[in-house]
């Protein structure tokens, strides 16, 4: 299997290469703009990004759409990424949220156990709306987690850096066990 990581310009890109190969024991190759060659992996995983940049947008846009069927996760910033690209909205939140957060999944064909797990947050932006074909599958600071209805993965939060729960998420995701 070959797996590559869509570099949205994360500052977490070298501890999401480190989750990767640890929960999947491969190590992914990185695309970053304007590579598209997104048909020769397997697995996808878009990573998320401080600022938004309409350029990118447009790349990471066209990458979605050439995606397909394959399994593909989105972290934050390509979460809610996602969430527009499919008629979604997101609202403000109070502050800043920067650190560990307490997050509810529920039951889910991810393979992520049901439970309150503490998950590693930074962002400032929630989901207000859900976009066409999205169905939640974890709360806490709003929707923290997502999937679509061609199996795409969206994740409010980062899982690169919330320890073991974070690496088992990956593996739930495209191994389709939890550990």
């Amino acid at each position: 299997m070959k797996i590559a990581i869509i570099d949205n310009g994360s500052a977490l890109l070298d501890q999401l290469k480190i989750a990767v190969h640890g929960a999947l024991g491969l190590s992914p190759e990185v695309l970053t703009y304007p590579d598209s060659s997104v048909d020769r992996y397997d697995w996808l995983v878009f990573s998320g990004r401080a600022r938004r940049n309409p350029e990118t947008d447009m790349w990471m846009n066209t990458l979605i759409k050439r995606s397909g069927g394959r399994p593909a996760a989105f972290i934050c910033y390509a979460a809610e990424f996602l969430n527009l690209s499919r008629g979604g909205s997101l609202r403000r939140i109070g502050s800043h949220l920067y650190g560990l957060y307490d997050v509810a999944f529920g039951e889910n064909s991810v393979g992520i156990p049901p439970g309150t797990h503490a998950v590693f947050e930074s962002r400032s932006l929630s989901i207000a709306r859900l976009g066409a074909g999205l169905k939640p599958i974890a709360s806490g600071n709003g929707i923290e987690a997502f999937i679509s209805d061609k199996g795409q993965l969206g994740l409010m939060f980062h899982p690169e850096m919330s320890n073991d729960f974070g690496l088992g998420i990956i593996r739930a995701y495209f191994m389709g066990k939890y550990f």
